[in-house]
């Protein structure tokens, strides 16, 4: 069993109230702790040698791809649908990472956080602002309860303070618009109807400023006007767009470069086709004219400079991949 060697992490291992599930490269389930066994709903008996695929919501290759990246050093980190027997489901929050076996080959360590609620709180809070608390404290995006007069945060909760860097008491009393780094636009999307901005540019209290999606939604509550705010942090998000448009970037880059290699080598080609030509007429009529006469040296410098630029043409050739140096 994993952690064997060593009583405390196997100690860590049996009372964490994470999800764990460990499986081996051939996707074999090797080891799952108490709270994996207890939500999934399986007996461990069952789930020791079976795949992930006998509760998640997966394909055999999906689930073989994420294991190789996982082998070869990435930290997989995705949501996805967990069935139990009895045919209910609930979402979870994956994390897998590489973990090496007692029998010294590398294996699959997945943690999963139940996001159930999360999932509903959004719903949840729209359909009964009374009964918001228990889903507003547990929600995993940074939420605020704001004056949509004043601006005034009148409640935000712990993953707020987390993202933020601001205990509760500090952050309740500022305004909304004290957390934007583009001010004016944060104040414009409370005056006006706005339901969902999808990025909008934020700042931590230690001056570091990143990227947001806000989700807004408006209520009246003993007269006053009010509005809910989800915050979602989206650096991650935003770095993989970036980086995905550097790619494309150098993808038509480089198709460009082959087209002018083509053009290049065609052009290379035609002008070397030319040159044999010229160098083959002067070869004649050098052949049919005396030694040491004007012409004839007028010819015979035509004749060297069409090979002179037969060589260069064949460099270029060479140059684009179409002939040999």
């Amino acid at each position: 069993p994993i952690y064997e060697s060593d009583h405390r992490y196997r100690t860590l291992f049996e009372s964490a109230p994470v999800k764990i599930v460990v499986r081996d490269a051939a996707n074999r389930i090797v080891d799952a702790n108490p709270a994996a066994v207890k939500r999934l709903g399986f007996a461990r008996e069952d789930l020791i040698g079976s795949t992930p695929l006998k509760y998640q919501q997966s394909t055999e290759t999906d689930l073989a791809s994420r294991t190789q990246a996982v082998l070869d050093g990435s930290v997989l980190d995705y949501e996805t649908v967990y069935v139990r027997p009895n045919g209910s489901s609930f979402h979870v929050h994956v994390q897998e990472s590489c973990v090496p076996l007692p029998d010294g080959s590398l294996g699959v360590l997945t943690l999963a956080n139940d996001i159930s609620r999360r999932k509903h709180d959004e719903e949840i809070i729209r359909k009964s602002e009374m009964k918001y608390r228990i889903f507003f404290e547990a929600a995993a995006d940074a939420m605020f309860l704001v004056e949509q007069d004043t601006l005034r945060i009148v409640e935000a909760n712990n993953a707020a303070c987390s993202l933020y860097g601001y205990t509760r008491d500090e952050l309740v009393g500022m305004t909304c618009d004290m957390l934007s780094a583009e001010p004016e636009a944060t104040r414009r999307a409370f005056s006006q109807a706005t339901t969902f901005v999808p990025v909008r540019k934020h700042r931590k209290r230690d001056g570091t400023v990143f990227p947001v999606e806000i989700s807004l939604s408006r209520y009246s509550e003993g007269g006053q006007n009010a509005v809910s705010a989800i915050i979602r942090d989206q650096t991650e998000k935003v770095y993989a767009a970036e980086e995905t448009a550097k790619s494309a970037a150098r993808l038509q880059q480089l198709q460009k470069l082959r087209s002018l290699n083509v053009m290049a080598g065609g052009v290379a080609h035609d002008f070397n086709n030319i040159l044999h030509v010229v160098i083959g007429y002067t070869e004649l009529a050098m052949a049919q004219m005396a030694q040491d006469t004007a012409s004839r040296n007028y010819v015979e410098r035509s004749n060297k400079a069409a090979r002179q630029a037969a060589e260069l043409s064949n460099l270029m050739l060479a140059y684009v991949g179409q002939g040999k140096m």
